[in-house]
């Protein structure tokens, strides 16, 4: 007797997001797929204002009556919220996610979590196991940005419990004037059951390429800008560590996220170094501005977290990569949210959902 249900032409834990922007400028998604144990839960957009600043939903809809000013086609009307979710919050051994994301020109979209992903344990094996043939978890999303897009991914951090094994692969493509913000960070596992850093493996490749359409040859040209890998593996991870609970990579490409960029990099410029004092200078505390006093408050909460964090700028500027490392988890979140609320453009052009694994 034939099966009743219907069989998937996806395979288990496949998923395909594609956003397009309907006239004139509103945002919605034309394919939105997924299978056990990937699930994509849509939420609440956030609305972007005509003249560029935002707006809440409410203020959205008291002021439709009052203005009769359309909105640019080349600027989404508001930018969507997509969670990114496992069934039982976590990925089991051999689980295997691949995301396909393709972004339609001038689209805006923001990917969170609800909670860190936990990486559950390899089951221990009867007999030796070569570790080429041992099970691993997996995740890999392949992104494609065309023109003026832009994507603010900012999961919680990944949770690798003791024993786990955890492989990621994310890459991007670019076109011109697209935009990517990517906050990649692990923590050291569960620190209430006394772990610190003792998985077995996780790695995560990060890439980013830049895709230019010669008009002339009328083809495009694929070029790697940036990419960065992080391999955790052996049996002195925690020793390498350094007292470190979490580790952390945050990219920022593009215009949108220029100022985001250049206030990292500013910030890093304005830390505290060593033989940095001209002792020659009067000692009369000079007077503040609220940026400043803002950042001395911000340098001691650094201290008494243990953050220690670095910002470099990649190929001319045209990508900035920050890298950060904290005692916890709680303090890694408390410093990445003030400094991105601080600056303001992170939740101006993607909405508070882009801040909600920073707390």
């Amino acid at each position: 007797m034939p099966s009743p249900f219907t069989i998937s032409p996806h395979k288990p834990g496949s998923g395909t997001v594609h956003l397009t922007l309907l006239p004139p400028s509103t945002p919605s998604f034309s394919t939105l797929n997924f299978t056990y144990p990937l699930k994509l839960l849509p939420s609440s957009p956030h609305i972007l204002a005509p003249n560029g600043t935002s707006q809440t939903s409410a203020e959205s809809k008291e002021d439709s009556s009052t203005t009769s000013k359309p909105l640019t086609p080349k600027r989404p009307s508001a930018v969507p919220l997509l969670f990114l979710l496992t069934y039982g919050g976590g990925l089991l051994s051999n689980d295997h996610i691949h995301l396909s994301l393709t972004l339609d020109a001038f689209s805006r979209l923001t990917i969170a979590t609800q909670g860190s992903t936990k990486i559950f344990k390899v089951p221990t094996p009867s007999e030796p196991t070569p570790e080429s043939t041992k099970p691993i978890s997996s995740q890999t999303l392949d992104c494609t940005l065309h023109p003026h897009s832009a994507l603010f991914y900012s999961p919680h951090p990944t949770q690798p419990f003791a024993s786990s094994r955890y492989s990621q692969v994310q890459i991007f493509d670019l076109h011109d004037g697209a935009s990517l913000g990517l906050l990649d960070w692990v923590s050291e596992g569960r620190r209430a059951r006394g772990e610190s850093w003792e998985f077995e493996g996780w790695r995560g490749r990060n890439e980013v390429w830049t895709i230019t359409r010669s008009k002339e040859e009328d083809t495009e040209k694929r070029r790697l800008l940036l990419r960065d890998s992080v391999i955790l593996e052996g049996r002195e991870i925690k020793k390498r560590m350094e007292g470190l609970g979490i580790f952390g990579t945050l990219i920022l490409v593009g215009p949108i996220l220029q100022s985001l960029a250049v206030f990292f990099t500013s910030e890093f410029a304005a830390l505290p170094r060593i033989g940095g004092r001209n002792w020659d200078t009067p000692t009369v505390a000079p007077t503040l501005t609220p940026r400043e006093k803002w950042r001395v408050e911000r340098q001691a909460k650094e201290k008494i977290d243990e953050v220690t964090w670095t910002a470099a700028r990649v190929r001319s500027d045209r990508a900035v990569v920050v890298k950060f490392g904290a005692r916890d988890v709680q303090g890694a979140r408390e410093w990445l949210g003030a400094m991105l609320r601080e600056e303001g453009s992170v939740a101006r052009e993607f909405g508070e959902g882009a801040l909600m694994g920073v707390g």
